[in-house]
């Protein structure tokens, strides 16, 4: 059965040796899914009123704090938030970048449609105004001018300060030809990518290098042959527009590493314990696919002699579900003995899964206080 998922075991490069293939019990998957699932819980904007007046305090409640409840999803390429979280617990960081785009609400389509509603207005043709008012609120929630695109953590790099926060960020995209036309234009395409596309097609890649500080941000396409795609603009934030989150930070040292996966002291453990089942689906396998035992008489066969012998055993066959003929004094004692697990295999399995269990889904054991 090679190459089906039911093998076990695989030859290894020089056709002798068998080399067992690894169970993975998954236990690190289910730890981060159920770290994210409970940290991912969406925040609720809330906008503090210092002043303490009745008047702020109804246009904070009423209209700020649904309007960022609003931002919060409507900005959102994709499912940024979640992505970012589970970033955090698999690589101690989690990365994202908010920008303003309010040309998507001066698109000639959007002008075009207020144009028609400011003159339906004037001419006093209330319902047809009103439908394009309509229209026209539509199209801006569909557009929201703001976005905030998820960043890979293992390609985003941040000069880090204790005086401004994230003062300089690079970031790295790979991205198709496609993608980056859409993104920054046809002009974002240096002669040399061009060619590439006319020779193999829009779905060839490149590196989007994007450097960022508090005040200006530019695009770089390519590495080799690269180009500008967006000269350097001022994007009036006051501050920078990457978002980092952080956590499982590393004590300062001299190696440098500054965050841990939630997984690193638990990794350990959890291939030993993805080993010793892997051993254990092997050995029950192999011995479940062995053939039987069979022992025939080599004086009924009239096979005393040694050559003889040899060619009825490789001629004898067992087709399952067929009968097999023997003598009354031959018989199939059975399969092949499973070698027995010793205590010691059991004792190990056993307190691995129980202190993995204890790790991942008691907040206690890892530090973490309940509420309540």
């Amino acid at each position: 059965m090679t190459g089906a998922r039911l093998d076990v075991a695989s030859p290894s490069t020089d056709g002798e040796e068998i080399q067992i293939k690894k169970l993975q019990t998954g236990f690190a998957g289910i730890a981060i899914d159920g770290d994210t699932a409970i940290l991912a819980l969406p925040p609720f904007p809330r906008v503090n009123n210092p002043s303490g007046k009745g008047k702020v305090e109804d246009k904070t409640s009423k209209l700020l704090e649904p309007w960022l409840q609003g931002a919060f999803w409507r900005s959102q390429v994709g499912d940024v938030w979640r992505r970012q979280i589970k970033d955090l617990r698999l690589y101690g960081r989690g990365w994202s970048v908010v920008f303003p785009l309010p040309r998507l609400w001066s698109e000639p389509e959007y002008r075009a449609l207020v144009k028609e509603w400011v003159v339906a207005a004037k001419e006093s043709r209330t319902d047809r105004a009103k439908e394009l008012q309509e229209k026209a609120e539509a199209y801006k929630r569909s557009n929201f001018p703001i976005r905030w695109r998820y960043c890979d953590p293992r390609s985003t790099w941040p000069q880090l300060s204790n005086e401004r926060y994230l003062p300089e960020v690079v970031e790295i995209r790979r991205m198709t030809i496609d993608d980056i036309v859409a993104d920054y234009g046809e002009g974002a395409l240096s002669e040399g990518m061009v060619a590439q596309v006319n020779r193999s097609g829009s779905q060839s890649y490149e590196d989007v290098y994007i450097y960022t500080n508090w005040y200006y941000t530019a695009t770089v396409v390519g590495e080799a042959d690269s180009k500008m795609a967006r000269e350097p603009w001022k994007h009036d934030m006051g501050q920078s527009p990457y978002v980092l989150m952080e956590a499982n930070l590393n004590p300062e040292g001299e190696d440098g590493v500054r965050w841990k996966s939630a997984l690193t002291d638990y990794a350990d453990m959890i291939e030993t314990y993805d080993e010793t089942i892997s051993s254990i689906r092997m050995n029950n396998r192999t011995h479940t696919l062995a053939g039987p035992i069979i022992k025939f008489s080599r004086e009924v066969r009239g096979a005393l002699d040694p050559t003889v012998a040899g060619q009825i055993q490789r001629d004898f066959r067992i087709d399952p579900g067929k009968p097999l003929v023997l003598w009354d004094n031959e018989d199939i004692p059975g399969l092949v003995p499973m070698p027995q697990l010793t205590p010691q295999n059991l004792t190990l399995l056993s307190h691995l899964k129980d202190q993995l269990e204890n790790m991942f889904l008691n907040p206690i054991m890892r530090g973490k206080l309940l509420s309540g």
